[in-house]
């Protein structure tokens, strides 16, 4: 059962979205313990959520208890519904009680976005993005919101960060394909872990490197 449970995850951090629902769907077949149960249900949502299976992913996540990453699936499949005022609801009590939460501010940056206020939605990109410079959907969306604001060099000028880290990323996404199809490749799991350095993420290099 874990060995099922840890292959899900493990295909979910490569970005294998279809290929982590299944293994998820087939970890809940195995009937594990509430707690875990719920766990690997919150994981399946997310994933279907990345997938754009928002009536399913909200349908799931409504079922399990109230937990900050819980309501993160949910205002996620919610904003893919086009449910953008419950989306807010649920978000604003997220900030309320858990307002440092990984998340929290990039979600609210695309609310802001979603009801047009571009002022907003930038000062809490710029909080994502001190944090993470390598956030590709936060840079994304920074680009968007100075375009609303009509700060065309502005925007110019992160679409250029955003190309960057984007090249970054598609170059990570490839070698870690690679790794998992190979993973006595000790080539790619140095350059892995050197993307990983660039990429400001020390727990997955530290990995890479054992």
């Amino acid at each position: 059962f874990r060995r099922v449970l840890f292959r899900s995850t493990y295909v979910q951090d490569f970005r294998q979205y279809e290929d982590a629902i299944r293994h998820y769907r087939l970890a809940l077949e195995r009937n594990p313990p509430e707690g875990l149960r719920h766990d690997i249900q919150r994981e399946l949502a997310q994933c279907l959520v990345f997938q754009k299976e928002f009536a399913e992913a909200l349908d799931l996540v409504r079922r399990l208890p109230v937990s900050p990453r819980q309501q993160l699936v949910q205002i996620e499949a919610l904003r893919g519904l086009g449910e953008t005022d419950e989306a807010r609801s649920v978000w604003d009590r997220l900030q309320q009680t858990a307002p440092k939460v990984e998340g929290v501010a990039l979600l609210g940056a695309l609310l802001d976005l979603d009801q047009g206020q571009a002022a907003n939605a930038r000062v809490r990109l710029r909080t994502v993005l001190a944090r993470d410079p390598h956030n590709v959907v936060a840079r994304n969306q920074l680009v968007r919101a100075c375009q609303m604001l009509g700060e065309t060099d502005q925007a110019k000028a992160e679409a250029a960060k955003l190309q960057a880290s984007q090249a970054l990323q598609e170059r990570h996404d490839r070698l870690a394909t690679q790794a998992l199809a190979e993973p006595g490749n000790t080539t790619v799991r140095r350059e892995l872990a050197q993307l990983c350095d660039q990429l400001g993420r020390p727990t997955d290099a530290a990995r890479w490197r054992r």
